[in-house]
């Protein structure tokens, strides 16, 4: 249903419950609308794809656009025809867009290859594969051909999981409630394979269990279970793998501490697992073992669940939140709990939203970063330890593609050769700056680029490379760092044998 809209973009990020757990298949804003920067009356008719630069009407796909005349200095926001170069990538700046930067045609990107309708800085980027269920989950870009995948990687407490090429998945770390898929006890200090799980399109852990999106839209979670947070219908304590129940066509996922929540191919929210502040949206406080709906979002294109409460991207590009709010996390300027979505006061043109322990974060189509809630260790970035009943803007990112709200520290995957940069709480390491000093506004992870996603846990940081293999950083009390110690790393370290 999303491809038939626009193409997605690869896109990870999660964390853990207690902080959060972000999904991966977004729309690309800005595809399918064209208008001209710089005109006198640029107005599209329904479905129109607008006018062409120096035009007084043009028709566009399914509608009529009205232009006007060309101002001076006016670009086009998309290309049309393949034939442009002074595409406007965002805030009025008229070249060809960068990486992640939507577009048509090669000539739409500085570097030449627009792939799966995303600019990618080499045409076998893992960043810009298409996360595209109807294609069985291959994109080909006619260099080359790789499975794709919604959120290859994600990180709990004490828990590192990820999803291999050939679409299962394997876990490191934490097992106390079989999160590991194994035998409840036996932690790992290296990835082993989840059993009985294919066709894995994305993956995202909350505190003690994890969920994985199918490539055939039904999702599947393990675990702990006393919330009912397998959503299959029950409430034992713990789970194997299994079904959530009351849910299909799946197009996103997020784990949040103890619940979970999908967006489905009707743009729908569903949600499961705990409720106490109201998280699952469904105007109560009652836990839910099975997928139920969150009232009143029908236009949702990406949900991220944090501690205690969850937040939705719209196909308008506004975020809406609902549950706990004592931090501000919902980003309304109140500290009223809300059991239905309220919509977060501020930024607009959001592309990327993520939720924390108490505090929530978004990325806007300019590669700014915002940030609302409580804070007490600088996981605003804003450069203070206040916490910010709106959202605030990060201090020093201007390019970034992706954000991953921890349970205290944040991190932001940037365009700049795919490197990442951190902020917030680092006693363990987890900034990956090779200090343990906290941080109230980003600082880069050393010696890291290539990254193609992110993801945050407890007090640990992984980061999946252009080569799909994967590097951790911070604390390592059970091995989910992966590189079978138990020593904790200020920088970070290769994860052994994975893929």
């Amino acid at each position: 249903m999303i491809t038939d809209r626009v193409r997605e973009l690869v896109y990870l990020a999660l964390a853990w419950g207690v902080l959060t757990t972000t999904t991966g298949c977004d729309l690309v804003a800005g595809i399918g609308t064209y208008c001209v920067r710089g005109t006198d009356g640029c107005t599209g008719g329904a479905g129109g794809t607008g006018g062409d630069t120096g035009a007084t009407t043009s028709t566009g796909t399914g509608g009529t656009a009205t232009g006007g005349t060309t101002g001076e200095g006016g670009c086009d926001s998309g290309a049309k025809d393949g034939t442009e170069t002074d595409v406007d990538c965002g805030g009025g700046q008229c070249a060809p867009c960068s990486q992640g930067k939507a577009c048509v045609a090669a000539s739409d990107c500085d570097s030449g290859n627009c792939v799966d309708g995303v600019c990618c800085n080499s045409a076998c980027d893992g960043v810009c594969q298409a996360c595209s269920k109807s294609a069985g989950g291959t994109a080909t870009d006619g260099t080359c051909a790789k499975t794709s995948v919604c959120a290859p990687i994600a990180a709990g407490l004490a828990l590192t999981c990820a999803v291999t090429p050939e679409g299962t998945v394997k876990c490191w770390g934490f097992n106390n409630n079989g999160q590991l898929g194994q035998d409840i006890g036996l932690e790992s200090l290296v990835p082993v394979e989840v059993p009985d799980l294919s066709g894995v399109a994305g993956i995202s852990a909350g505190r003690f269990h994890v969920c994985a999106l199918l490539l055939d839209g039904n999702v599947v979670c393990w675990g702990a279970n006393n919330w009912g947070q397998s959503g299959s219908g029950s409430d034992n304590g713990t789970s194997p793998p299994a079904n959530v129940a009351n849910l299909s066509g799946a197009t996103a996922l997020s784990s949040g501490t103890d619940h979970s929540c999908a967006v489905t191919a009707q743009q729908t929210v569903h949600c499961w697992g705990s409720n106490e502040s109201g998280q699952l949206g469904d105007g109560t406080i009652v836990k839910s073992t099975t997928a139920i709906p969150v009232a009143g979002l029908t236009t949702a294109t990406t949900v991220a669940a944090g501690q205690d409460h969850s937040c939705a991207l719209l196909a308008d590009q506004t975020v809406r939140c609902w549950g706990e709010n004592g931090g501000h996390e919902l980003g309304d300027g109140t500290t009223m709990d809300s059991l239905d979505p309220v919509t977060v006061s501020g930024p607009q043109n959001i592309v990327r939203v993520d939720g924390g322990t108490g505090y929530s974060c978004a990325v806007a189509g300019n590669g700014a970063v915002w940030c609302w809630g409580s804070e007490g260790y600088g996981e605003l970035g804003n450069g203070s330890a206040m916490l910010s009943p709106f959202p605030s803007l990060v201090l020093n990112l201007s390019d970034a593609l992706e954000v991953s709200a921890g349970f205290r520290h944040t991190c932001a995957l940037r365009s700049q050769g795919g490197s990442v940069a951190c902020w917030g709480y680092n006693y363990s390491g987890q900034l990956g700056d090779g200090t343990t000093d906290d941080k109230d506004a980003p600082v880069p992870v050393t010696g890291l680029t290539s990254a193609v996603a992110i993801a945050t846990g407890d007090a640990h940081t992984c980061a999946m490379l252009k080569d799909g293999t994967i590097k951790c950083w911070g604390a390592n009390t059970n091995g989910q760092l992966g590189d079978a110690s138990k020593i904790g790393s200020l920088t970070p370290v290769d994860v052994i044998g994975f893929p």
